[in-house]
């Protein structure tokens, strides 16, 4: 019993499972994305965010794009309202066409849902995010860069283990 009280006084608790997740959105632009999420404490867990694809830039052409981030997840109103997160996301993005090349990192608060039926997650999580990115075409001769606050919305479907 005694070694019982230290780990719930800690919040800490047994792991509800592994989420994996793809986003359909992405599908929609020829890229897959997948999301992991692994719960650390009882009420906090991490994601990790990796995608690739092809993303149409124009009728004949075609960027090829990787994404690799990460989210710090917490569920600070617990039974109250299973689901309900607050989270922190950060991404990285490179997109490369031939001699045109983009880079781009994002940083971002969000709050959302996760439901949860009988294994199978749906989640929804959006918010605000600031942005800076560097895009380059070395046949061109030109460089740009850009950087700003931008609206974040993720939608994944997945499954418990």
């Amino acid at each position: 019993m005694p070694g019982l009280l230290l780990p719930c006084l800690l919040g800490l608790a047994a792991p509800a499972g592994v989420v994996v997740s793809v986003s359909p959105a992405h599908l929609l632009v020829s890229m897959a994305e997948v999301q992991v999420e692994a719960p650390v404490l009882a009420h906090l867990s991490v994601v990790g965010i990796a995608g690739a694809g092809r993303v149409p830039a124009s009728a004949t052409d075609r960027f090829a794009v990787l994404e690799l981030g990460g989210q710090l997840r917490a569920y600070p109103l617990g039974a109250a309202l299973p689901g309900a997160h607050l989270a922190l996301e950060a991404l990285a993005t490179r997109s490369t066409q031939g001699a045109r090349r983009a880079l781009g990192l994002g940083a971002g608060l969000l709050a959302g849902l996760q439901l949860d039926a009988q294994g199978l997650v749906l989640e929804a999580n959006g918010g605000l995010g600031y942005r800076v990115e560097r895009s380059e075409a070395a046949d061109l001769r030109l460089t740009r860069s850009a950087r700003g606050l931008r609206p974040i919305l993720n939608i994944n479907v997945g499954y418990r283990f």
